[in-house]
């Protein structure tokens, strides 16, 4: 099962939605080698698949997310014996490389893994809704959603530092 939506993006503006969808994979998939212009973060529901960028391949499973960036050469496919279902959301404008830098990710970690209690599929399910509910989205739903979502990843990467140090001043 896929699905998929696409907006109609601005990219003069400080945060704008591209597309989003969800996919229960099939065994044999896979995707690219391929560059984007915009940035595209995967979520993994269930499974596990490996992500090749900047010249290695990360094993990705479920709870972790990566972080497809502008210009990057990105291969993507699932684990035969173990595929993997994800949803994803993708963005751009002048906001987005900062935005997606305080959500955890940067070249050195473009895989993060998110605690359950973040709930990141329903927060990016709700973005999904904004299309399947309304004929036409209401920009402003997307942008909440989207924004709330982002959010959501802020917040599970300063958790996840804060426990890091705390381990690391006892």
């Amino acid at each position: 099962m896929r699905i998929q939506y696409f907006n109609d993006p601005d990219n003069d503006i400080d945060l704008d939605l591209y597309e989003c969808g969800y996919e229960d994979c099939s065994s044999s998939f896979s995707y690219g080698p391929h560059i984007r212009d915009f940035y595209l973060i995967h979520y993994i529901v269930k499974g596990k698949g490996y992500y090749y960028t900047k010249n290695i391949w990360h094993t990705v499973e479920e709870g972790q997310a990566f972080l497809i960036t502008p210009g990057e050469i990105t291969i993507y496919k699932t684990e035969p014996t173990n595929p993997w279902s994800f949803c994803w959301f993708s963005f751009n404008g002048k906001r987005a490389q900062e935005l997606s830098t305080k959500a955890g990710f940067n070249e050195e970690r473009p895989v993060v893994m998110i605690d359950k209690k973040y709930n990141i599929e329903n927060y990016i399910q709700k973005i999904i809704d904004c299309f399947s509910i309304y004929n036409r989205p209401i920009q402003s739903n997307l942008l909440g959603c989207l924004y709330l979502t982002l959010a959501r990843f802020e917040a599970a990467r300063r958790d996840d530092n804060n426990i890091k140090e705390k381990k690391n001043s006892t």
